[in-house]
Formats: structure tokens, sequence, C-alpha cells
């Protein structure tokens, strides 16, 4: 796993152009490349986060501006126990002290963030390391208005795991401490810095790890360190954001959004939650138009054949469009909120009860007029004075306002009345048009039927027609091929006839010549076999002493004999005989003895042809 990390070589993600400051960075298709890949586009993946805070520091001046910015390993490993794919995400020639945003930006992207530091841990180390993290506390995570406390439990939640690599740290450096992580804590409770504490709050899970600087390939690859490699993918965690993961493809969509935010001009915080549902949104949007695209081009395929318009995205939507009768220039200006309300002048509330403030500045009135005609009118007539200005004056002021106050409420109670009726006349108007609308829908959805009907009907009888075609043509490939048999078979019986014909006018024609044996009787108990040369033309044998005398012309040993009409016999007791019996009585009978038996079934055969030819 470590071996395939340290060889892969480093591609560039997100970097700054020459002479540009952090606000002109691109994403590189390199880096892009990589994660829309066929093996990452679709899977998990979790980044690991390599800072060098000596090269980011001291040596960031001595880097070209091409080669400033983050920088992604070319391949990933996978990890069994997170299902993903791990990738190593390092910053190369940025100083932190003055871009602390690229920091930020590993920090929100990465699972894991390890920043390696020579040497022992002290405060300046903290300082030079994670200073950015000023700039990462920032970031606010939930949209509208959040209180501190709130936006740093988030911040927690999002920040990564932190390992400290301390490079070629010695034991007698750790001031006695078990453990380098021990030693790393005390360290950092120790100090009172700003990145101690943004550290020490920001960050719960982290850990020290001593790093050989030999186990590196070269000094200004830290990545490659096979130790510092196991640990991280032991203890790998994926990130998610707002309950989801990430895959290659929406980490490049995070990666192009969060760098457009983060390196807006203006000062207002970057929102990370509005970033992560534009990102998740945009992505969905776009799957769900790819698989819309397909389902027209399936649909399309399908319906091709047999419609006759062609099926498009604007052909779809129009016909939806028609059948929910959408009409997108009517507004819902007619729609108002009811105000329940009488004012905030009146004297009724919604209840039509008098306000309480309202009968407490009468009272008061009241007693600043009795006050001072207690003043006025001292002596015995005070309580006459009294009773008559409350049945008079007093009284009909009450009458005067109650009546006023029934008016205003009359009033207000028409105008609602009539509200309500305009609003129940909207709502059946409103009712009306539901009803149309699924009177549209309902005969839109009962030509859609008939349409669909019409296009099975269609290709029923399309299907019916091929069929019927086929059959025939089947039939008529059957036919063309029995009379094809018919005709090879009369061809050959003929073929047959011809060359038997040929053969037997051949025959016909044909001499045959040889030795044969041809029994003879000698004295009354004796016998033997003389051989003679016999030639069988036509019908007639004829025996001559030698082969010589035959081809020489000389005169035959015998008067020719007429085999018309005998009869071929094999012989029973001797499979080289042949006998030639006459047809009548009175002719000799003649018994003959081949040479071999290849010679006898020649004999026969030419025998039999000599005898049926003559007969014919």
């Amino acid at each position: 796993m470590a071996a395939a990390l340290s060889e892969g070589d480093l591609v560039p993600l997100c970097t700054c152009p020459e002479g540009a400051d952090f606000r002109s960075l691109c994403l590189n298709s390199a880096g892009v490349d990589v994660l829309q890949g066929p093996k990452l586009s679709s899977r998990k993946v979790a980044l690991v986060g390599i800072i060098r805070a000596s090269e980011s520091e001291q040596d960031a001046g001595s880097c070209s501006n091409a080669d400033r910015g983050l920088f992604l390993s070319s391949n990933g490993v996978s990890i069994a126990e997170q299902d993903a794919s791990m990738l190593l995400l390092v910053l190369k020639g940025v100083s932190l002290a003055n871009e602390p945003f690229w920091g930020s930006l590993l920090l929100t992207l990465s699972s894991h963030v390890v920043v390696l530091q020579d040497g022992p841990i002290t405060d300046s180390s903290f300082q030079a390391a994670v200073s950015f993290l000023k700039d990462f506390v920032k970031l606010q995570m939930a949209e509208g208005t959040v209180d501190e406390d709130k936006n740093v439990l988030l911040l927690k939640e999002l920040a990564p795991r932190f390992t400290w690599g301390a490079v070629d740290l010695k034991i007698k450096d750790m001031n006695g401490c078990e453990s380098p992580s021990i030693y790393f804590e005390q360290q950092l409770a120790a100090g009172s810095t700003d990145a101690q504490v943004l550290l020490g709050a920001l960050i719960p899970t982290r850990d020290c790890l001593v790093v050989k600087s030999n186990s590196f390939r070269t000094p200004e690859e830290p990545h490659t360190s096979a130790k510092m490699l196991t640990h991280v993918a032991d203890k790998l965690e994926c990130k998610s954001f707002f309950g989801r993961f990430l895959n290659g493809s929406l980490l490049v969509r995070l990666v192009r959004s969060l760098t457009h935010a983060m390196a807006t001009q203006d000062d207002a915080p970057v929102v990370v939650q509005r970033v992560v549902t534009n990102v998740y949104a945009a992505h969905w949007q776009e799957l769900v138009r790819g698989a819309y695209k397909a389902y027209c081009d399936l649909m399309h395929a399908r319906l091709a054949v047999y419609e006759r318009a062609p099926i498009t995205a604007e052909y779809l939507v129009d016909v939806t469009e028609r059948k929910l009768q959408a009409n997108q220039s009517q507004s819902n200006h007619h729609v108002a909120v009811v105000n329940a309300g009488q004012g905030n002048f009146s004297a009724f509330d919604e209840f039509g009860n008098l306000k309480k403030h309202q009968l407490l500045t009468y009272k008061n009135n009241l007693e600043a007029m009795i006050s001072q005609y207690n003043f006025v009118a001292r002596g015995p007539q005070v309580a006459t004075v009294l009773a008559g200005f409350l049945n008079g004056p007093v009284r009909r002021q009450l009458q005067f306002l109650t009546q006023q106050e029934y008016e205003r409420f009359s009033t207000a109670c028409e105008e609602k009345e009539h509200r309500v009726e305009e609003l129940e006349e909207s709502l059946e108007n409103q009712n009306r048009q539901v009803q149309q609308i699924n009177k549209t829908n309902s005969e839109w959805s009962r030509q859609e039927q008939e349409a669909v009907a019409e296009i099975e009907q269609t290709h029923a009888e399309q299907l019916n027609s091929l069929q019927g075609a086929i059959r025939n043509m089947e039939a008529q490939v059957a036919k063309a091929l029995a009379d094809q048999q018919a005709l090879y078979q009369s061809t050959m019986q003929a073929t047959r006839r011809t060359i038997d014909t040929v053969d037997k006018v051949a025959d016909k024609g044909r001499v045959v010549s040889g030795y044969l044996e041809r029994y003879e009787k000698g004295h009354l108990f004796s016998s033997r076999w003389r051989q003679y040369f016999y030639v069988v033309k036509h019908a007639e044998l004829t025996c001559y002493k030698s082969k010589s005398a035959y081809e020489e012309r000389g005169p035959p040993f015998e008067r020719p004999i007429s085999i018309s009409g005998y009869s071929v016999v094999r012989s029973r007791t001797d499979d080289l005989k042949i006998k030639l019996v006459p047809p009548e009585a009175g002719l000799q009978m003649l018994r003959f003895r081949a040479p071999a038996s290849v010679g006898r079934e020649t004999w026969m055969k030419r025998f039999i042809e000599a005898t049926q030819s003559s007969s014919q």
C-alpha cells in the first residue's frame, strides 16, 4: 500500500499561474482527470493532506510560481475497511504565513492532515506550521445567522484527523515523555500562541509520529515515507460533508466551488453549507439530465418506427405542458394574504372585544374629570352633581363611543364578508379550472391510450404480415428445395441410366481375351485340365493354343463356339470353376477354371454379358 503511493507521481490539482496571487488560482486538467477517471469517478474518495512546514515557510521563495499549490497523487490505494480510495494531497511552494488560504482549503478537503516539522516541537513550530487556523476559523458552516459557539462546534465536525510528523526527533528532546503523542500534547498545552489554542480547540483527534528523513525518497518528497503512509492508512476515516461522502466527480465540483468562493474579493465569509448544497444540487441535476437524455434516446429508439415526429426533449416537454394545461404567462396576482386584524388604531380586537388600552385611557380621563370636579365643587352637593354628571355627559359619551365602535365593527364585518364572498368565488373559479384541467388530462390520457392502442395494433398487423411473409417464404424455400432434390434425383437416375447404357454399348463391342483351363475327358477313368487362350467376341468363344497364336493371327485351335443362350453357373465345389450350361440337350457343356479368384469374377461377368447380349 505504502509502496504504491510513494512510487506514484504527483500531478497538479489546484495551482496558481505564474506571476499571479492565490485569487487567480485554477484547476489543472491532470488532477481533474485522475479524480474523474473510471476508477474514482463514482467511488468514495478520502484525501490525506501533506504539509512540510519547513518547505512551506523557508523554501517557498525558491520555488517557481508554477509549482505553488495543491498536488494530487496520480494513483489511489483502496482501503477495504472504509470502502474508499485514499489519495495524497500535497501542498508545495506556498508560504502559509502569507497565504493562509491554502491551509484552510487543504484542511477543509482532507480527511487526515499530516504536518511535517524538523526537530523538537516548540511554540514557534506551531506558529510556523498551523498559523492558517486563523483563516480556517473564519469559515461559516451553516446558512443564516449562527453564533460563534455553534459555528465552532460545526467546524470541529468538519476538521480532519491531525498528525504531527516530527522529523528526526530524538528521544532526549522529548522531555522524558514515553511516547511522541504525549510529548506533542504536553508542548501543545504548554504554549499560549493563537495557533496552539486554535489547534487544541478545533481539532480534537490528533497524534504525533516520529519520521526519519532518510526514509524519504528525496528531501522534497516527504509523502514517500512508508511509515507515515502506513500510519495514515490504518487510522483513516472518510470525511462526510453534512452527512454525505464524496466521490471523484463530487470532489472536483467541490474544489472548484470552494476555490471560487474563497478567492472572492469581498470580505463576506464563505458559507460551507451553501457551497456544498449547490455542489450536490448541480451534481444530481447533471445525473438527472443524463438519465433524462438516455430515457429520451431509448424512447426515440423504440417509437421512431411508429411515430413520424422525432421524440426530442423539447417535444416531451411540450406534450407534458399541454397535458397539464401549463400557462407560464399567468401569475397569481389575485391571491393575497388575508389580514384578520382591525388596524393599530381600532378599539376592538379581531374577536370583537374592546382593547384594554382603550378602556384604561377612558378610565384615566374619567378619573381626571372627577378629580377636577371634586376640586371645584366641595360640599354636600358633590354626590348629586357627580351622579348627574355620570348619568348625563358620561352616559352620552359612552353611547357615542359604543355606537362609533359598533359602526366601525359593522363596516369591518361587511368588508370581511365581502372578502369572504370574493374568496369563495375565486375558490369556485379555481375548482372549475381544476375540473377543466382534469377533464383535459382525461382527454389527453384517452387520446394517448388510443394512440398507444393504434400503435400496438399497427405493430401487431405488421408482425402478422411479417410472420405470414416469412411462412410463405419458408414454404417457397421448402418447395424449391424439394424440387431441387427431385431434379437432382431425376438427373442422377438419368445419368446412371446413361452410364449403364454407355457401359453396355461399350461392353457389346469389347473383345475379352485371356487364359482359361478347360476340362477334357481322357481315357475311360481319367480326366485332365488343359490351358488354352480364349477370346470372347460378341457371343462367340474362340480357342487358341497360345496368346502368340492369337496375336499372330493364326488359325484357332478349334472351331468357334456360339454361347448364345448358355447359362453361366458357379461351381459349388471349387471357387475357381465356371460352367457354361447349354440351353438345350445335345450341345456341349463347357467347364472352365480361372487362374485366380479375381480372374474368375472377371470371366463370370464377361460370360454373363456375352450370353445376355446374344440373347437380346
